[in-house]
């Protein structure tokens, strides 16, 4: 058994019996039943981390309904058979469409075997590649809870920190559970456990062959193994772009570091424990639809977007003419409900928010030679394969930066940024996501080729370049966007660079701490392309930097300091 590590964090909106109220308030203010409730559900998610990411068996049904023998089953059934009129009564439901609304006891076990099957599931993965770690640190944000004579619900949000042995970046998963329990001669138990993870959200209510999934990939593992033995390493020397090079000065080229450092300075932590998640860039509309939103916010600040509410309600930088567009602000994106001009099938309407019109657009600006937009290479991956560039020419480096669009509720439903690459295989690819909200996680040990699912192929989206951006000039500003940084207990010291394409007369990088509105350091240069400064980040919160230039409109960028 690994030694266990875990902070449990509680912030706590309490609902009793059917009366809510708005509370933060700690576990020791809290009933001895509810926090009886706390525990068991907390330690039950524990065991279930322990048990997928370290392949260590845990006894998941020891907390559950289904220690009761099998004689006593009758009474559990109609103790249970009030659950659906307590559950209807929750202020807060976040998964309404599901069987165990019906109050059955087979409900309810269907439920929980579901749930031991995910752990199997992503546990045999960890497993299949041997995954290790340098540290493993599992927390849960408790944010409200609900009792009701023998009835219980924890909204609960799971927060795993940890790191690959054989990776420098930190990892994280944050999933969401709503657990119900009810109590049973005067034990509580766990009923049923809901979710957001992919893995929930595409099985529940439906059926899943755990052996069936787990002989499927064992056997594209098997056979993805000797096909790498006998194949030839892959050369890295050039980046594989395919498409036609840019051929104007106003097209943005494509920075794919900038893209990264911004998806990873926007899943990082210092959280408020009420997840949307809360870390996220709040300039930008938001939806609970969000992964292919936070794709596209990564994309865009790889084009140099700049990262100030003004400029992105401008939509500078970003897609907005012609038959293909893709936009934003903080409030709509590009819908048809707002400047439709004419059927919004096949066009690209919701691209910025929506995975199958984010392909759609991808797909329609490539075929276009004049068509305004990204300009992609883009491969498919075959659903039984570990090499995710096959014959296209493309290299690890054009992955870092990519767009995939993996296996959601459906095939191809799931949009994820890839901030690493180390190869061209699932194994050597990390990426991060919303929506399942991920920073810097194995590509394999989500999304594993197989042999029995078809829907586990990938479509791979390698920006290039924007042509024919809004607001689009010759010379512009950027900046070296930066990861997230670790202040430590005397601060951290971090070079910044501020760039124009051409040297101007004059170039000034302003930095301002948190909440301030008068600038903490400020450079200047005079007649080049280039600013930059040394700044000793000292307080923890978001930083931003403002790059300012003779007759160009400024650019903003935000360093999150933890």
């Amino acid at each position: 058994m690994k030694k266990r590590v875990i902070g449990l964090t509680l912030v706590v909106c309490l609902l009793f019996s059917t009366t809510a109220f708005a509370s933060s308030t700690s576990i020791s203010q809290m009933s001895p039943d509810m926090n009886a409730a706390i525990e068991v559900a907390t330690s039950y998610l524990e065991d279930a981390a322990y048990s997928q990411y370290f392949y260590d068996a845990q006894d998941l049904v020891a907390h559950t309904i289904e220690v009761i023998p099998e004689n006593e089953k009758a009474v559990l059934s109609q103790s249970i058979a009030e659950y659906p009129s307590f559950r209807s009564a929750q202020a807060v439901v976040p998964y309404e469409d599901t069987s165990i609304n019906t109050g059955t006891l087979q409900a309810f076990e269907e439920n929980l075997e579901l749930h031991r099957d995910s752990v199997a599931y992503y546990g045999h993965l960890n497993e299949l590649e041997n995954t290790t770690y340098k540290y493993f640190t599992p927390s849960y944000d408790v944010v409200d809870g609900n009792i009701d004579g023998d009835f219980a619900t924890v909204n609960v949000y799971e927060t795993i920190d940890f790191q690959y042995s054989d990776c420098d970046e930190p990892s994280m998963m944050v999933t969401h559970y709503y657990i119900s329990l009810v109590k049973y001669d005067g034990e509580w138990l766990v009923m049923s456990v809901e979710s957001d993870d992919l893995f929930y959200q595409t099985y529940r209510d439906s059926d899943f062959e755990l052996q069936e999934a787990i002989e499927g990939i064992d056997a594209a593992f098997e056979e993805n193994e000797q096909l790498a033995l006998s194949e030839p390493a892959t050369s890295d020397d050039n980046v594989g772009q395919l498409v036609p090079a840019a051929n104007s000065s106003t097209d943005r080229k494509y920075i794919p570091k900038n893209a990264v450092n911004y998806a990873l300075t926007y899943s990082s932590s210092g959280d408020d424990g009420n997840k949307s998640p809360s870390y996220r860039n709040k300039n930008f509309y938001w939806s609970s639809e969000s992964c292919q939103l936070f794709a596209s916010q990564c994309v865009w600040a790889g084009f140099g977007g700049s990262n100030s509410p003004d400029d992105i309600n401008d939509r500078l930088v970003m897609d907005t003419s012609g038959s293909y567009q893709w936009w934003s602000t903080d409030s709509k994106y590009n819908n048809p409900d707002y400047n439709d001009p004419g059927s919004a099938s096949d066009k690209g309407w919701n691209s910025w928010i929506k995975c199958s019109q984010f392909k759609v657009y991808v797909d329609g600006v490539k075929a276009s030679s004049t068509e305004s937009g990204i300009v992609c290479d883009t491969h498919s991956v075959p659903y039984n394969s570990d090499d995710l560039v096959g014959n296209s020419g493309l290299t690890k480096s054009d992955l870092i930066g990519a767009v995939f669009h993996v296996r959601g509720k459906t095939a191809l439903g799931h949009a994820i940024f890839i901030n690493n690459a180390t190869g061209t295989t699932r194994q050597t690819v990390y990426y991060t996501c919303y929506n399942s909200c991920a920073k810097n996680i194995r590509l394999s040990t989500r999304f594993p080729s197989s042999k029995s699912s078809t829907d586990n192929k990938i479509y791979v989206m390698v920006p290039r370049y924007l042509r024919g951006a809004n607001g689009a000039t010759s010379n512009y500003l950027y900046a070296d966007l930066q990861n997230a940084l670790v202040k430590g207990t005397s601060g951290v010291r971090q070079t910044l660079y501020g760039r124009s394409v051409s040297a101007v007369s004059s170039l000034t990088m302003k930095v301002y701490k948190p909440n301030t509105a008068n600038a903490a350091y400020t450079f200047k240069a005079s007649n080049k392309n280039v600013v930059s400064g040394s700044v000793l980040f000292n307080v923890a919160g978001d930083w931003k930097v403002v790059v300012s230039g003779t007759g160009l409109d400024p650019f903003t960028y935000i360093i999150r300091v933890v």
